[in-house]
């Protein structure tokens, strides 16, 4: 694995939450009005992406799926929002940290481990492996497809 295989995946991990966030947007402007034209005005000037954080969405959405599409959830997709929760978690330890690009972080990248640091009162290192990481590209995948089938 290389610095670039790093980037590109953060690079996709982002991306793919800011999809999935703007999935949010819709299915939650979309249950509030049929008309297209208040859909988009709400999803710019209520739900934009610097007025609301993803778990403020997610805290609508969820609200919304739990009160009136429980039982189907539950039946169909019972990881989606166990899954969204989770993405939003890794997404900000993946855009925030930073790669290690010690001797010891470009080791552990020539064993294909991507090696992140958290700075709080020590460095502390976090270990993607190649498992962790197609684990990862999997949810992202799967709750996209979820959210297409659920809009």
């Amino acid at each position: 694995m290389t610095k670039e295989d790093v980037f590109n995946f953060r690079g996709l991990v982002i991306n793919q939450t800011i999809y999935i966030e703007r999935l949010m947007d819709i299915y939650v402007s979309e249950y509030f009005t049929e008309d297209i034209v208040k859909q988009h005005e709400l999803q710019e000037l209520i739900l934009g992406d610097r007025r609301m954080t993803y778990g403020s969405k997610y805290e609508v959405f969820h609200y919304l799926i739990n009160t009136y599409k429980n039982d189907f959830i539950k039946t169909n997709f019972p990881n989606l929002l166990r899954d969204m929760k989770e993405i939003s978690e890794l997404r900000n330890e993946i855009a925030h940290l930073v790669l290690d690009t010690s001797p010891i972080g470009l080791e552990f990248l020539d064993k294909n481990v991507i090696v992140l640091i958290r700075f709080r009162n020590e460095g502390v290192r976090i270990y993607y492996n190649e498992e962790k990481v197609d684990y990862i590209k999997l949810v992202l995948e799967r709750t996209v497809n979820t959210m297409h089938l659920i809009i």
